[in-house]
């Protein structure tokens, strides 16, 4: 085992193999810079595994600039990813027609997109108790987690970020959501499963194909997956 190499040094031989039409680099460094002029070269971020407070810093930064982001993170049988890709442009993917030979006319569309920091200052008040994802709740409460703590909420802190989930439900007026213990434990408690990091990440690639060819609509502007319903959700959130 290599212990001193970091992921993205052991999975780059692997990336490079699959993609010989591209240059696949690592750069070794920290999250936390402050000079993000080194994204100016490129086209769309992907964050995964890192904290709400990176993710919306980076959001931020490529935002400023442009650039599509996208994060992905996971716990036990949960997983996410969140996309902003701004004011983007898209045409429809063509749907076969037994009714015609001739190819539909596809009008480009355009949709926006909000920050993650927009998305998660969500309106618990307007969450469907049945359609929207429960996991939605446990990140905007983690968010919160780590504006006042300065850390990332882990196993630990389980109770109180329990306790963010029961105060916002108490104070949003006419909020009928509710969020099992369980779907909290799991996320905060749970190891990730490499089976539905797949799922998740198969989602994810398909996604980025999408923003960088601008054909097929794509998510917007979360979507969530977990093994409890064993189901995957597309939710517009902010």
């Amino acid at each position: 085992m290599r212990m001193q190499t970091n992921r993205a040094e052991i999975s780059a031989g692997a990336l490079q193999e699959m993609n010989p039409l591209v240059k696949v680099t690592v750069q070794r460094g920290c999250l936390g810079v402050t000079d993000m002029s080194f994204l100016d070269s490129y086209q769309v971020v992907l964050l995964v595994d890192h904290s709400l407070a990176q993710q919306q810093a980076w959001d931020s930064a490529c935002t400023a600039r442009g650039i599509a982001f996208y994060s992905a993170a996971s716990g036990g049988t949960c997983a996410y990813l969140f996309a902003n890709l701004h004011q983007h442009t898209y045409t429809p993917l063509e749907k076969a027609s037994i009714d015609s030979e001739e190819p539909a006319t596809l009008e480009q569309q355009v949709i926006q997109y909000p920050s993650l920091a927009e998305a998660l200052q969500v309106d618990w008040s307007a969450l469907h108790p049945r359609r929207s994802h429960k996991l939605i709740c446990v990140l905007a409460a983690s968010a919160q987690f780590e504006q006042t703590r300065k850390r990332q909420a882990d196993a630990a802190d389980l109770l109180a970020v329990k306790q963010v989930v029961e105060h916002n439900i108490a104070q949003a007026p006419g909020c009928k959501i509710q969020v099992p213990d369980a779907v909290i434990e799991e996320y905060l408690c749970g190891e990730p499963l490499p089976a539905v990091n797949a799922i998740c990440g198969g989602v994810l690639a398909n996604e980025l194909l999408k923003a960088v060819s601008h054909k097929g609509e794509p998510v917007n502007n979360f979507f969530f997956f977990s093994l409890s319903d064993s189901a995957g959700i597309v939710q517009r959130v902010g």
